[in-house]
């Protein structure tokens, strides 16, 4: 690709290290990121090709590229990093920056996803897998997708049919609080 001086967007790096906390001028692209990352080949932009675009201020590529979506922040990325940039931190600011400028819509079956899991965080208080892929069957329109399979992983005790006996007020105090921060930005 080729840009014009023009075209690079300038506060763009100052917006991410203000989100994320992340001082992307550390990052000197040794790729060990993408290199370790299990779901790179998912992704249509890489993520040191990601910390790039932040770099340059190359706004648009960044925000429009499904790589934040696809991240699952397990945090291999970050491990791996020999200057200590936290790029699933960014990612995790990409997603809310991405939501923010009308980018969210990137990957609808991703952000189905990502809503239904923390959905049923707040509703339960921990992971309740049944209640999750039941719920995310219907937000995706496919209601009995995984149907036939459900008895099997319940009788094998894959999955447990009851949600977890949890106090679910630690969670939703959580959640509060992450509103709260979200409306003081």
């Amino acid at each position: 690709m080729k840009w014009e001086i023009a075209d690079l967007d300038t506060v763009f790096q100052d917006e991410v290290r203000h989100e994320t906390g992340v001082d992307l001028t550390r990052c000197y692209q040794c790729g060990k990121c993408t290199a370790g990352c299990p779901l790179a080949y998912k992704m249509d932009e890489a993520p040191t090709a990601i910390m790039r675009y932040i770099q340059l201020g190359l706004r648009d590529e960044a925000v429009r590229a499904n790589t934040s979506w696809v991240c699952v922040s397990c945090q291999t990325c970050s491990t791996r990093c020999p200057q200590d940039v936290d790029i699933a931190g960014v990612m995790d600011g990409l997603r809310r920056i991405s939501k923010r400028s009308g980018y969210g819509h990137v990957d609808r079956i991703v952000r189905t996803f990502l809503d239904v899991f923390l959905g049923t965080i707040k509703r339960y208080g921990r992971l309740y897998e049944l209640g999750l892929i039941a719920a995310y069957n219907i937000a995706s329109l496919q209601p009995f997708k995984d149907f036939s399979v459900a008895p099997g992983m319940i009788l094998k005790g894959k999955i447990k049919f009851m949600p977890p006996e949890v106090k679910t007020r630690r969670a939703k105090e959580i959640f509060e609080r992450c509103k709260r921060m979200e409306g003081q930005q």
